[in-house]
Parts: structure tokens; C-alpha cells; sequence
């Protein structure tokens, strides 16, 4: 698992073929628990959250990247 990466670094039309797809959730980490989000509305409602660290992963052939969010407002540009 690569940890190290965050989405700013990760191109435009990547993101927009991976950020709806039900397989690569969005991972909500806060003082209250870990919660994650499949489809586009919860993923929506994940990335308006202010506080706590959001995390994306995403599933490849022989391992799955997380990428820390860095940049909500751009997620949340791409998912509409």
C-alpha cells in the first residue's frame, strides 16, 4: 500500500474515471471512527466534511494505491 501520494498528484482525467467508480471509495478518518463512501453521493457528502483526513483509494491489477485528498474542491469538481 503506497500512502505517500495525494490526489493534487495525480492527473485530471485519471481521477475523473476512478472518482465514480464504486470501487475506489473514499475513506473518512475521524476522532469518531473510520467510515467509507461508494457511490457519488456519499462521496459528495464526504468531501464537503471540514475536518477529520480523507483518503482515495485506488484498486489497480496487483495493488491498491491510497492516496491522502488534498484537494477536496477539485474531487468535488470532478464527481459532478
Amino acid at each position: 500500500m503506497n500512502v505517500t501520494r495525494t490526489t493534487s498528484a495525480v492527473d485530471d482525467g485519471a481521477l475523473t474515471w476512478a472518482l465514480p467508480n464504486k470501487v475506489s471509495p473514499l475513506i473518512y478518518v475521524s476522532r469518531n471512527g473510520i467510515e467509507y463512501a461508494q457511490t457519488k453521493t456519499e462521496k459528495r457528502e464526504f468531501l464537503n466534511r471540514r475536518s477529520g483526513k480523507l483518503l482515495f483509494a485506488w484498486g489497480g491489477q496487483y495493488k491498491t494505491d491510497v492516496l491522502l485528498v488534498d484537494d477536496r474542491r477539485r474531487l468535488a469538481a470532478l464527481l459532478s
